[in-house]
């Protein structure tokens, strides 16, 4: 019986100390540094474009926004060098450059999600003493303050041919011009796909005017907005730059679809 016991009681403090040993595993484990993987399980999932644009830390929006003045300042040179008037107070340049730079947090936010620089989009050079066009900075800004919720909805022409493209391109079409956005606006399939109802009160506006043959810079500059935003590819099929070709998987698509479509 003494052995018995004995043998027992060797078992009961072998099991308390394994007992012990393992809580002090446990509490090391809970108090040591997360590695990068473990705060990568902790951390939120990012799940949308909107969420991506507004999980940078404001120091590191803060340093982008100085990088975006610098690229204007550059190009307010490169603007006086011309001899125009772009530069004054009352220019297309002039105002779209102000009215990005009040919305430099929301364009921040969005250059960082989609990891561009702010030089290939302000800077950009399409034409031999050229930028990127005044209207197009618009169109970008309002993107940006669309995907950061900052209260933009976009302008009617802008989701007009997103619109288009985005059915278009779903239903087989891989290269989108003027002429598949415009058949595709006259369509019933385009009313019946979308559920915007303030761009369906505007279609025979739209028809006639901004996506017609005598209005087609609206078209024109929203292909180049997705092309320095890398959300499409253009090409040039019946002359130089008339068709894009967009992804359309991309989390930006993937937003419009959800508040403008069926």
């Amino acid at each position: 019986m003494t052995v018995s016991l004995k043998k027992t009681a060797r078992k009961s403090n072998a099991s308390n100390k394994a007992t012990a040993l393992s809580g002090v595993a446990l509490h090391n484990a809970s108090t040591a540094p997360l590695t990068a993987t473990a705060l990568a399980i902790v951390a939120e999932p990012i799940v949308t474009l909107r969420d991506k644009a507004l999980s940078f830390d404001a120091a590191t929006v803060d340093a982008y926004a100085l990088t975006l003045d610098a690229s204007f300042d550059r190009r307010d040179i490169f603007e006086a060098s011309k001899g125009t008037a772009t530069v004054g107070k009352a220019s297309a340049y002039a105002v779209e450059k102000n009215r990005m730079l009040k919305a430099k947090i929301a364009v921040s936010r969005l250059f960082l999600a989609l990891d561009l620089q702010a030089s290939n989009v302000v800077e950009r050079s399409l034409a031999e003493n050229s930028m990127f066009s005044a209207y197009g900075l618009k169109k970008i800004t309002e993107l940006a303050q669309y995907v950061c919720g900052f209260g933009s909805k976009l302008e009617i022409v802008t989701r007009a041919f997103f619109a288009c493209s985005l059915i278009a391109t779903d239903r087989g079409l891989t290269v989108i011009d003027n002429e598949t956005n415009r058949r595709f606006l006259c369509s019933r399939g385009f009313t019946d796909a979308i559920s915007d109802q303030e761009l369906i009160a505007k279609l025979d506006d739209l028809r006639l005017r901004s996506m017609s043959s005598g209005a087609e810079t609206q078209s024109s500059q929203a292909r180049n907005v997705l092309d320095v935003l890398g959300l499409g590819s253009i090409k040039s099929i019946n002359k130089p730059r008339d068709s894009i070709v967009i992804d359309a998987s991309h989390g930006l698509f993937t937003m419009f679809r959800g508040d403008f479509m069926k």
